[in-house]
C-alpha cells in the first residue's frame, strides 16, 4: 500500500495538479522526479529511534527504491506521449 502510494498515486496526483497550475515541459518533468523519488534512508534512522517498526521502514525503503525506476521511465513515457514533457 505505501509503495504504490509513493510512487504511483502521489505522484499522479502532484503531476496533475501541477498541469493545472500550467506548468508544462521541464518543469513538469521536475515535479514528477521529485514526487516519485524513492523513500529516503534517514527514515529507517528516524523509525529506529523513535519505537517504531523499522522492519517495515526498511521494506518499504527497498520496495520504493525497486519500483521507482521502472515507474518513473514509465511515467516519462506517458509525459513524453502526451507530449507535456
Amino acid at each position: 500500500m505505501s509503495t504504490t502510494s509513493k510512487c504511483v498515486i502521489y505522484p499522479t496526483v502532484l503531476v496533475s495538479i501541477a498541469y493545472a497550475f500550467g506548468f508544462k515541459g521541464m518543469e513538469l518533468g521536475i515535479v514528477l522526479l521529485l514526487a516519485i523519488s524513492p523513500t529516503a534512508a534517514a527514515s529507517y534512522v528516524m523509525v529506529r529511534n523513535l519505537g517504531g517498526d523499522y522492519r517495515l521502514a526498511a521494506s518499504i525503503i527497498a520496495v520504493s527504491t525497486l519500483a521507482s525506476l521502472p515507474i518513473t521511465a514509465l511515467a516519462f513515457g506517458v509525459l513524453s506521449k502526451l507530449q507535456l514533457v
